[in-house]
């Protein structure tokens, strides 16, 4: 976490003039547009869609680093527009796919879903677009699909989120001791990321595996928490 006095900084940021010093005003914006903090991120992206000059490639990764912001805020409408817009600037974008393919999954449209999470996997394989694909699947029923990419997903990087997806699956498909072993693969990794002091609360809970399922279920981008990979486009997507 960021110390107070720097998060209360960043609160009262405000743009400079672009006109007074453009060079550092553009530089600064462009760095905050990456920041850990949803508003300040919002704030200066938005700065910099405004204030236009950036190339169809950059303006696409500046659109993700605000629709990531607005994700992290709930508001998963504006999030899924500027997935969109993303896509309508650069077509070959696959962190935009997967964040769009979370956006329709969350809203319960699975085919659309995996169709994003498809496409996002044709163009760069990773285990964030296998693991949303495979939760699609799984709420379409289709079990088998939902094991398959959860393992390839976990091939790619094993992940608390795609052992817990897996379990929920194999637990589906009434296949109890592969559930256990996912489960309990999941809760060990899982409380590998969290303080002792917040993970014991999470561990006791009367319904653990609900509890866990509650953190995992909604798209990557809140689920996997830390966001520096998709924010990272910003400097040459």
């Amino acid at each position: 976490m960021k110390r107070l006095f720097f998060t209360l900084a960043l609160a009262f940021i405000a743009i400079p003039a672009w006109g007074q010093s453009p060079a550092w005003s553009r530089t600064n914006a462009e760095i905050l547009c990456a920041n850990n903090l949803p508003d300040v991120r919002i704030k200066m992206c938005t700065s910099l869609i405004l204030f236009g000059g950036e190339g169809a490639l950059r303006l696409a990764a500046i659109y993700l680093n605000r629709g990531i912001a607005y994700w992290q805020k709930g508001l998963y409408d504006k999030a899924f527009a500027d997935a969109t817009k993303a896509i309508e600037l650069n077509p070959n974008f696959a962190s935009a796919y997967t964040m769009r393919g979370e956006a329709y999954s969350r809203k319960g449209s699975y085919d659309q879903a995996i169709a994003d999470f498809t496409k996002a996997i044709e163009l760069r394989p990773d285990f964030l677009p296998y693991s949303g694909r495979g939760v699609a699947y799984d709420g379409k029923g289709l079990y088998d699909q939902a094991i398959a990419d959860f393992t390839k997903a976990i091939e790619l990087r094993p992940d608390f989120v795609s052992y817990a997806g897996r379990g929920v699956a194999y637990n589906r498909k009434s296949l109890s001791d592969q559930a256990i072993a996912d489960f309990t693969k999941a809760i060990a990794l899982r409380a590998s990321t969290i303080k002792p002091s917040r993970m014991k609360p999470r561990l006791s809970s009367s319904n653990r595996v609900m509890g866990l399922l509650t953190i995992i279920v909604p798209g990557p981008i809140t689920r996997r928490a830390k966001t520096p990979k998709l924010c990272q486009t910003l400097r040459g997507p």
